[in-house]
């Protein structure tokens, strides 16, 4: 098995005239599929040209620790104990509350599919807006311990530029042979990354993912919506 940073491209979709069909498909997966968490109002799948617009709200009623969720999945994948991947989203233009924040870009291997259930288990990459207006690069779930990393007051002005937003990349690496996850955040020619180990996919078994996806999410401000553009999204495999 080939180390996590020699992975070849497996499946891409690229959304050209807002088509969900992949444009490359060695998974034999077929189609991305919409999906959204049950709490969330009013999830939107927008297709446009060469990117899909997605949008959620939180309900309010609901504490933290429930998150609304609306995400594009690849969905069935089969990704085992000894196995390595990674799921790859390139975004732009997300939109949400700064000030009160709790909110995220992301994105994600789990159990399940599409449904994106609470009980799933799974391993989350994200970009992540706390209360105040800092921006992190984040693993929420999946890690043994928390992890996150804050960015640049530079890197949340050029993705968050009411002009001119810049594309960003959020990777995740899932390298169950070695136990250890990577998440890495990439704004032009500046790449940020986190090691991490493995919680529940890790070297000694644990369940199979069967999804991957990405999106957004809102786990604070009820009533509050968060948007962004998903323009390219990969998986990666040996």
């Amino acid at each position: 098995m080939p180390p996590s940073d020699k992975l070849q491209l497996a499946y891409q979709a690229t959304f050209s005239n807002g088509s969900f069909q992949p444009s490359v498909d060695h998974l034999d997966i077929g189609p991305m599929l919409t999906g959204h968490s049950p709490i969330a109002v009013n999830p939107k799948f927008e297709p446009l040209p060469g990117e899909i617009f997605i949008s959620v709200t939180r309900p309010n009623g609901f504490p933290n620790s429930v998150t609304a969720t609306a995400c594009m999945f690849a969905t069935p994948v089969n990704f085992g104990p000894d196995s390595v991947s990674r799921v790859s989203a390139t975004f732009r233009a997300p939109v949400g509350p700064m000030a009160t924040g709790g909110w995220a870009v992301l994105v994600e291997a789990s159990t399940g599919d599409q449904h994106d259930l609470s009980t799933e288990t799974r391993v989350a990459a994200t970009l992540r807006v706390p209360p105040g207006g800092e921006i992190r690069l984040n693993v929420p779930f999946g890690a043994t311990s928390p992890t996150f990393m804050a960015l640049r007051e530079e890197i949340r002005d050029d993705i968050f530029s009411s002009v001119s937003p810049k594309p960003f990349t959020l990777d995740l690496t899932i390298d169950r042979i070695a136990g250890t996850g990577k998440a890495e955040l990439a704004v032009e020619n500046d790449v940020f990354s986190l090691d991490f180990i493995l919680q529940d996919f890790g070297v000694n078994g644990g369940p199979t993912i069967t999804a991957m996806g990405a999106g957004v999410g809102m786990g604070a401000s009820p009533g509050q919506t968060v948007s962004a553009h998903l323009r390219d999204f990969r998986i990666f495999v040996p």
